[in-house]
């Protein structure tokens, strides 16, 4: 198995397995330190609290996210090497730029609060999630003075947590299967962390907006449109471009504009809405 597919699974296991204490805590659940105790516990909860006729409220706003970022960055280096033939070393440097596109995507959780109804089928509240994102990047082959080629490679990992507002009318306030509709529109401010196999992690804040249509078939379902506004770095740091003592003096970035990030969204337990 390569390292990039292993570390992609094992991401994917962190998020969905952190995500079942974040929602137990959201909803009030009891915390513990064995997630799958947590699984249990949470689903018991919400088993116990539906016989007993108390409000599902909590369990019906976390959600699950499935979500696609097409990407187009920058990719900037900042270069030094040399070359060494019939006893002599010649040294190149300059600075070079080329356009990467990919994508990235990843998995998600999110949960909103109530802050104050506008009416029986609309809301204003507080949303926080937690968003994965892997990069997979492809990069042209880029020839620097003196003639050597070089091809970067990337294993970024990206995490968010949104942080925002949103007006929500519909289905997933009503809670209900009849209700086959629903819209939603906000923003907010997005913390990241973003890590690869270079250099030190990097920390950010970026705004965004967002919105989104539900409609329930068979669960309640979301396509959201989220887009991240302003610069963003993804890498930043030294270059190894295989010269011989000339690895700390290549220095490199990789950034991004304003990007759009497209999401698919269903809504737990909402198969077990009533109907009416």
């Amino acid at each position: 198995m390569s390292h990039s597919l292993f570390k992609t699974i094992f991401y994917l296991f962190v998020v969905f397995s952190f995500s079942l204490e974040c929602r137990a805590q959201f909803s009030g659940g009891m915390s513990a330190m064995d997630h799958s105790r947590q699984q249990r516990k949470y689903l018991e909860g919400y088993k116990k609290k539906k016989e007993n006729g108390e409000s599902l409220d909590g369990y019906y706003r976390s959600q699950t996210n499935f979500n696609f970022c097409p990407v187009s960055a920058t990719y900037t280096l900042d270069y030094v090497y040399e070359e060494f033939s019939l006893n002599e070393t010649t040294p190149f440097a300059g600075v070079v730029s080329a356009k990467i596109k990919g994508s990235a995507y990843g998995l998600g959780l999110e949960h909103y609060f109530p802050l104050g109804k506008i009416d029986d089928k609309s809301l204003v509240a507080l949303t926080i999630g937690l968003d994965a994102l892997f990069y997979k990047l492809e990069s042209p082959e880029i020839r620097l003075n003196g003639g050597k080629k070089f091809t970067p490679e990337f294993d970024i990992w990206q995490f968010n947590i949104p942080v925002g507002f949103v007006y929500k009318t519909g289905s997933d306030v009503v809670f209900r299967k009849n209700e086959k509709s629903g819209f939603s529109f906000g923003g907010g401010a997005v913390l990241r962390e973003i890590t690869d196999l270079k250099s030190l992690p990097t920390f950010g804040v970026r705004p965004y907006c967002m919105a989104e249509v539900s409609f329930f078939a068979g669960l309640c379902w979301k396509i959201r449109g989220t887009a991240f506004l302003g610069k963003s770095t993804l890498m930043k740091g030294t270059e190894n471009l295989g010269s011989g003592g000339s690895e700390n003096e290549s220095t490199m970035s990789l950034t991004t504009k304003s990007n759009l990030m497209l999401s698919l969204i269903f809504t737990e337990f909402s198969w077990d809405w009533e109907k009416d």
